[in-house]
């Protein structure tokens, strides 16, 4: 019970808790009953556009939503993103950063972040920030020391995350800054709950070496 209300948390912030624990209940006695009743055409037409109104079947899809972001992200890469987090804000403002964060490594490339991966391996702690501004003079400011320790990390992982953010969706994105939000040893502990065979770590580095 912990572990969704947490969740619910996560995925619908405007809920409150007599809000959620009404939607939850509402969530595991109509949604897998309305499921079964319904072709896959409709479940799928369903669940590509969920009406309005349809409260307790969005907060299911929000939860599948983020079973596959946590699927997705290791360990390392989700460590190294709750010690670097995005700055504090309203949602929206956070939201533009991490969109602008994907767009600098769509900018990159995978070659330009291996190249810079190498390059922050060799310099001086105190010289890091200074380096990657001489190197692309279009970092944002804002974004400098997070791309700095996300550039530390081992390369497949960091190979795997610029794919990953390249691709990511909208929601995605939202939900992975109100994971943010949280303190990293519940965000793990979820993590675990829901993914308990990731523990030895599956997420971007396993999906690299799948491909």
């Amino acid at each position: 019970p912990d572990v969704v209300m947490y969740l619910s948390s996560v995925v619908q912030p405007a809920l409150d808790d007599d809000a959620a624990y009404d939607t939850l209940a509402a969530m595991f006695r109509d949604v897998p009953e309305l499921l079964d009743t319904l072709d896959d055409e409709r479940v799928a037409a369903l669940v590509a556009a969920p009406p309005a109104d349809a409260t307790s079947l969005r907060l299911f899809l929000d939860f599948r939503e983020l079973c596959r972001l946590l699927a997705d992200v290791s360990t390392v890469q989700l460590l190294h993103l709750t010690n670097n987090t995005v700055p504090p804000g309203a949602a929206d403002a956070q939201l533009a950063f991490m969109r602008r964060l994907q767009s600098v490594f769509v900018e990159w490339g995978a070659r330009t972040v291996r190249n810079l991966h190498v390059a922050i391996a060799n310099t001086p702690l105190m010289r890091e920030r200074g380096m990657l501004l001489e190197l692309d003079r279009s970092i944002p400011l804002s974004h400098l020391h997070l791309l700095v320790e996300l550039l530390k990390m081992p390369l497949e992982e960091l190979l795997a995350f610029t794919t990953w953010i390249a691709r990511a969706t909208e929601r995605h994105l939202a939900l992975l800054v109100a994971l943010l939000q949280k303190e990293p040893s519940t965000v793990f502990y979820v993590r675990q709950a829901l993914l308990p065979e990731s523990a030895s770590d599956g997420g971007f580095g396993h999906a690299a070496q799948q491909q």
